[in-house]
């Protein structure tokens, strides 16, 4: 099997300044991916310059680099983004797996010129997305992610079949895929590099390491067998709506959207599928198009609940100009079963956890449990908006 890996450096970062153009060519730190994450999630290369790295805390992060500009990720705009790179991956190969952010693999077996295909999808992706995509083949996943790894956005590496043990030898055992333990016993061996690693019998690595030593083994002698899963891609239905004259009201808006969830709502549910989440576009007079992700705590294709969502939205919303055009989006899934809210009854989730902070409170003579209440809406670090109070106190 051949294998490609396409690997986008930074895409958060890239990402952010896109969002924010001032931001280009400043010391920039993405945290909070996950959300609520004191950690630094992704760092551009003049913050990684001054010693900062992905994992390590926000605010250590800013005392290496005190003149970078520390932003939230936005979640949804990431993987949105990303979806686009995969739906041009999707035209190239029948099989995709997602590796992480920024991170792909591909099935290109049986591909006749494999450097023409690595060239085409990157410049397809530098000239949709404005991205440059390292991209490696070889014959598995970890050797081809080393190969993009390797690479230039303009100079693909591709490893022909035979080749791998001599291609993997000069590489650092630190990018292996294994523990951090792992990894440091190998130093503590003397074991630098993986052609070092290939030295030793597979009996040997197996009762130092033990499964893991199975597998770096057959990757130090370029044997990669793990096999690609594909992913799940998503079914979207989409509607589109150009008002003229343009709108200006949040009930005007959503009447059209009543109108047109109808018609979505059938064809989903003569396809027998079921709504998760709404994903909504709209297109004013000036400036960038605002976009807004609506999940749903429960899979519906009921008209009703769908624009009572939508009317949750809207409701108290202002805009600074007139929408032009409207695009309403329903992600579908098979209907096979109902995805039930952990609470369905109106305030019953507050009066459980009240019940139940107030019995570990009179077990343990302490309240264990903790809530994030705001206070400090825009701090000089990320780790001061929030404090964590007992949560049977008031902020």
């Amino acid at each position: 099997m051949r294998v490609g890996c396409v690997l986008i450096h930074h895409f958060a970062v890239w990402l952010a300044r896109r969002q924010n153009p001032e931001l280009g060519g400043r010391p920039l730190i993405v945290g909070g991916f996950p959300p609520g994450a004191n950690s630094v999630f992704d760092a551009s290369p003049e913050a990684i310059a001054c010693g900062v790295k992905p994992g390590m805390r926000t605010r250590e992060a800013c005392c290496l680099c005190p003149e970078a500009v520390v932003i939230e990720a936005n979640e949804g705009r990431c993987r949105d983004a990303f979806d686009q790179v995969l739906s041009i991956l999707d035209e190239f190969s029948p099989t995709v797996e997602v590796a992480g952010l920024g991170c792909a693999y591909l099935d290109v077996t049986g591909v006749g010129d494999e450097h023409e295909l690595a060239r085409t999808i990157s410049s397809r992706i530098a000239k949709d997305m404005g991205l440059n995509a390292c991209i490696g083949v070889t014959s598995g996943k970890f050797l081809s992610w080393l190969a993009a790894f390797s690479s230039a956005a303009e100079a693909p590496v591709i490893i022909p079949a035979g080749t791998e043990k001599e291609f993997v030898a000069p590489f650092s055992t630190g990018l292996l895929p294994c523990s951090d333990g792992t990894k440091e016993r190998l130093g503590l061996f003397g074991i630098r590099v993986v052609g070092e690693l290939a030295q030793f019998p597979r009996d040997a690595l197996v009762a130092q390491f033990g499964d893991e030593g199975k597998r770096l083994c057959e990757l130090a002698h370029g044997i990669d067998s793990s096999r690609l899963v594909s992913r799940r891609k998503p079914e979207v239905l989409s509607g589109l709506i150009e008002f003229d004259p343009p709108a200006e009201t949040s009930p005007e808006m959503l009447r059209v959207c009543d109108e047109l969830l109808s018609r979505l709502v059938a064809q989903a549910r003569a396809e027998g599928k079921v709504c998760t989440q709404i994903k909504l576009r709209l297109r004013l007079s000036r400036g960038l198009p605002k976009e807004k992700d609506l999940p749903l705590k429960e899979s519906t294709v009921s008209r009703e609940s769908l624009v009572k969502r939508l009317r949750a939205c809207f409701e108290g919303q202002s805009f600074p100009d007139p929408v032009h055009e409207l695009e309403l989006s329903l992600l579908l899934e098979r209907d096979i079963g109902r995805r039930l809210a952990l609470w369905p009854e109106p305030g019953a989730m507050k009066w459980e956890l009240a019940r139940a902070a107030g019995e570990m409170s009179k077990r343990l003579g302490y309240q264990p449990i903790k809530k994030a209440v705001m206070v400090e809406p825009a701090p000089l670090l990320p780790e001061g908006r929030f404090r964590l109070i007992d949560v049977d106190k008031e902020a």
